[in-house]
């Protein structure tokens, strides 16, 4: 029942760096091929630079979704691994008195 969890951490470690990378990939592109002016420039470049902050964005949140699954499905297969213990444990005492002549 664990199977997946493991990819789940992953994505949810992950997640973050790939966005970064995004990021600079946009920041990048954002000052190539433009030679104008400082004042032109800085300007022409703003609107990248805000528009290259999206993938760290996306990064962040798909990480918050993934660390959050992979928190509550922990949980839900934690308690499910306890109450099957308590069930093997209890199942001799319901069975003994079918055992007896």
């Amino acid at each position: 029942m664990a199977r997946g969890l493991g990819g789940l951490a992953t994505v949810a470690a992950t997640a973050p760096f790939v966005g970064i990378i995004g990021t600079l990939l946009g920041i990048f592109d954002a000052f190539r091929g433009c030679g104008c002016e400082k004042t032109a420039y800085m300007a022409a470049v703003a609107g990248y630079l805000s528009e290259s902050l999206m993938p760290s964005e996306a990064g962040l949140a798909v990480a918050i979704m993934a660390s959050t699954a992979h928190q509550y499905l922990s949980a839900r297969l934690d308690y499910f691994d306890m109450e099957m213990r308590n069930a093997a444990r209890e199942m001799p005492g319901y069975l003994a008195p079918l055992t007896r002549p």
